[in-house]
């Protein structure tokens, strides 16, 4: 057997455990900093939500991005896409980004006739869902 096919016999059967290990470690980091600026937006951005007229919800792992539900309170709340924009300028105050995935403000309609947006910080981003209000067309 010649030395090249040596060694792709050996390589099938060995993991390069360093980059294994350098994965692993980034994947941690990211996690800890994306749960960080979460608890550094989420006060802010439930305090402007909630003068709005809006409750939010987190949900899911929080590992590598920030899910976020809005639910309209008030009979009187914001349209969605002031909330976004809101949300939006808080990232952007706090962490020196945020900005929309898409440059503009334009949501993306998901089922049930939510409105998504994902806002973009250093490193993380926000993913914005929020529901319809009393009266919205689905």
């Amino acid at each position: 057997m010649t030395a090249a096919k040596e060694w792709w016999a050996w390589s099938d059967k060995v993991k390069d455990p360093p980059r294994d290990e350098a994965a692993a470690k980034w994947q941690a980091r990211k996690k800890r900093e994306t749960r960080r600026l979460a608890r550094l937006l989420l006060p802010q951005i439930r305090k402007a939500a909630q003068a709005m007229g809006y409750a939010i919800g987190l949900h899911g792992s929080v590992a590598r991005d920030i899910d976020l539900i809005a639910v309209p309170w008030r009979d009187d709340c914001y349209e969605p896409q002031e909330l976004a924009e809101v949300i939006c300028w808080i990232c952007k105050a706090e962490t020196g980004w945020g900005f929309f995935s898409s440059g503009d403000n334009n949501p993306t309609v998901k089922p049930h006739g939510r409105l998504a947006w994902s806002i973009h910080m250093w490193g993380t981003y926000i993913d914005l869902s929020v529901t319809p209000r009393a009266g919205s067309s689905c």
